[in-house]
């Protein structure tokens, strides 16, 4: 609970820095780790790329004969002689995501330009710092490179299995689930920061002013200001539901007859400026997302076939042959193992009596695997999995060992190791993550316990006071009958642990006895909310809480109690990520002010220097280390103002 309190304050303290630097690379989920062998390949540290689109952190080096005229046209020249080329800038445009595209090359232009030369000069320092001969990096550089060849083939492979006759039936699948008879609003707005400013405005909207000049003149959102308040439309489930109220009631045309509060932004006077049916998104224009959504369920297939007819033997920790199971089985031991009913089963193998060169895996070609390559592969799983009996882990990490084996001999077969793209993408993995390590180290080097203490009580400052939570206890069902019947007879004695665990609908509390664990207030829906906390310790509520669709909620409320902060030492991993953030500035900062850098705008004309300016907030520590695929990308930004920022204080690295 204590890192749930922290979450939004850390994020909020990260925006007062830049664009955090380091790479965000893609680690299995708890969900992910269970289901290992059905996954395709990742790695703890792959610095790969998405859907074909390089990092713009390391597609710096344009191929060397190119025909390309923009190849062939230099935007930056480094006093070494070193250069960039305007295909660079444009082949990072193309990676950015469509709203930046959307606002153009040329305004963002010297943005882009800014971040390509940033990652020469990383690049270029990490080399003097000899980060490219250091084996730790060679190895990460080693495993990424594998992970993009068997993405490379896997990806390959399930281009093969979906077509578009797939596609438009998982269409027509999605177009039925869809809610019928929606509604989406068009809407402006004013937004004021204080309530007594915003009544003002309304007053002269009353009194026939116009809505578009006082937008001209009043609102504080600047990013809609320039269109005239507009907001776009919007869907009701968009919205806050005290928001979205009274502008679904308003007529098309009409103003919101009060100012509603954005949150800590301010008051926004909203105008209805249109009412449409939501329309489905055309096939064409979700089919990328669609083939992006099932392509996981392929790759399941396509690993499944390698295996069949690999010959493959797999041998458990009690030196017995391991079965393939069917995915009937699988299933059933996860939903066992969620409703922890295997918790207290013993390992029936001493784990500490096995030696490290055991086999486990044996592969026709005479390839093994070991215990010690499992065991070792136990660091690329998050924390929570790594505190999991080695017994339980053991199968799945095994699977997985083997069919990255198995997909790289295939991909080695079909020549992706030799595809010019995928050689492409395996060197500019290389690159980012030598920026990346060489970062990192010197990031290290700058912060002090001093910093972290100091940060923590900047923390500590902005945590709210005296916010208490609520321990609950809950038992879910379909019907408000269902509720009262129940709730009878709780009141006449019946245990509460028992019913919910007979007839509760939730399955992941019921098991508990219907605990859903300490809660706050933010965790809540506000009307669950309200009811629940005004209740005292030790109570049940005195009627069934409507919980939306899904049903009718019997509370009893178990305790209640103050939030304690965290200790500094709980929180000093998150601390050191915004810590971080602010220190990469600097070490890029230093790095820009000894480089000689002579820059050009795409038509060759010198680009004047202009003065560093103090930087600014891009994102907080969760988004600022990239995007949680595999090669990370630009954040994305609303206006072009953001971008230009962005030059002056990102990473080519994030």
């Amino acid at each position: 609970m204590k890192r749930k309190l922290i979450a939004g304050v850390l994020v909020a303290a990260a925006a007062s820095v830049a664009w955090f630097v380091f790479f965000n690379h893609s680690k299995p989920s708890a969900e992910q780790s269970k289901t290992t062998e059905h996954s395709a390949p990742t790695t703890e540290n792959t610095a790969s790329q998405e859907d074909g689109k390089l990092s713009p952190a390391s597609s710096q080096s344009a191929p060397e004969n190119s025909n390309d005229p923009d190849a062939q046209k230099t935007v930056a020249e480094f006093s070494t002689g070193e250069k960039v080329n305007l295909k660079q800038v444009k082949d990072l445009f193309s990676s950015l995501p469509s709203q930046l595209q959307q606002v153009g090359l040329e305004k963002i232009y010297e943005a882009l330009l800014g971040r390509l030369i940033d990652a020469k000069l990383l690049l270029t320092a990490a080399h003097q710092a000899g980060i490219d001969q250091n084996p730790d990096v060679l190895k990460k550089i080693s495993e990424a490179q594998e992970a993009l060849v068997q993405k490379a083939y896997l990806d390959q492979e399930i281009a093969k299995l979906i077509n578009d006759e797939i596609l438009q039936k998982k269409y027509q699948e999605l177009l039925k689930m869809m809610p019928q008879g929606q509604i989406e609003v068009k809407l402006s707005h004013i937004l004021l920061k204080t309530k007594e400013e915003a009544e003002e405005v309304l007053k002269q909207i009353k009194a026939g002013k116009s809505f578009d000049d006082l937008v001209k003149e009043k609102s504080v959102d600047a990013e809609s200001k320039q269109k005239g308040g507009d907001l776009g439309y919007v869907r009701k489930d968009d919205l806050p539901k005290d928001f979205s109220d009274p502008v679904f009631k308003a007529a098309k045309g009409s103003i919101v007859t009060e100012a509603l509060k954005i949150g800590d932004v301010g008051y926004s006077i909203i105008r209805v400026d249109d009412k449409r049916p939501v329309e489905p998104p055309k096939f064409e224009k979700v089919r990328d997302d669609i083939y992006k959504a099932i392509s996981p369920e392929y790759a399941v297939k396509v690993i499944e076939k390698m295996r069949q007819d690999s010959g493959v033997k797999k041998i458990g920790l009690d030196g017995k042959p391991l079965v393939e199971k069917t995915p009937e089985q699988k299933k059933a031991e996860a939903e066992a193992e969620a409703k922890e009913e295997n918790k207290n089963e013993q390992s029936a193998v001493d784990i500490k009596s096995l030696k490290d060169d055991m086999v486990v895996a044996e592969f026709p070609n005479g390839d093994k695997v070991t215990l010690a390559e499992l065991k070792e592969s136990i660091s690329t799983l998050p924390p929570q999995l790594k505190e999991v009996p080695f017994d339980k882990v053991f199968e799945p990490l095994l699977n997985r060992i083997v069919d990255m084996k198995l997909i790289s001999s295939e991909a080695r077969k079909a020549g992706m190791d030799k595809d010019p793209a995928v050689l492409k993408r395996m060197a500019d993995a290389k690159e980012a993550l030598i920026q990346k390590f060489y970062l990192e180290q010197e990031v290290a080097k700058l912060i002090t316990p001093t910093m972290i203490n100091e940060k923590y009580q900047q923390l500590m400052k902005m945590m709210p006071k005296n916010e208490m939570e609520i321990r609950l206890r809950h038992i879910l069902v379909k019907t408000k009958e269902e509720a009262e019947k129940i709730l009878k007879a709780l009141k006449s004695g019946a245990n509460f642990e028992e019913m919910a665990k007979s007839s509760s609908l939730d399955e992941q509390s019921k098991v508990n006895g219907g605990d859903l664990g300490y809660v706050r207030r933010a965790d809540l829906p506000k009307e669950f909310a309200e009811v629940v906390f005004k209740a005292p310790k030790a109570t049940l509520l005195s009627e069934p809480v409507h919980v939306g669709d899904m049903g009718y909620s019997i509370v009893r409320v178990e305790d209640k109690r103050p939030i304690e902060p965290p200790k500094v030492q709980e929180v000093e991993g998150e601390l050191r990520k915004v810590l971080a953030a602010e220190q990469s500035i600097k070490v890029l900062e230093k790095l820009r002010q000894g480089a000689s850098v002579k820059k050009f705008d795409m038509n060759g004309q010198p680009l004047p220097d202009k003065p560093a300016e103090p930087a600014k907030a891009a994102s907080g520590p969760e988004a600022s280390p990239g995007s949680s695929s595999d090669q990370p990308k630009p954040a994305e930004e609303k206006d072009t103002k953001k971008v230009e920022n962005t030059s002056k204080k990102e990473s080519p690295a994030s």
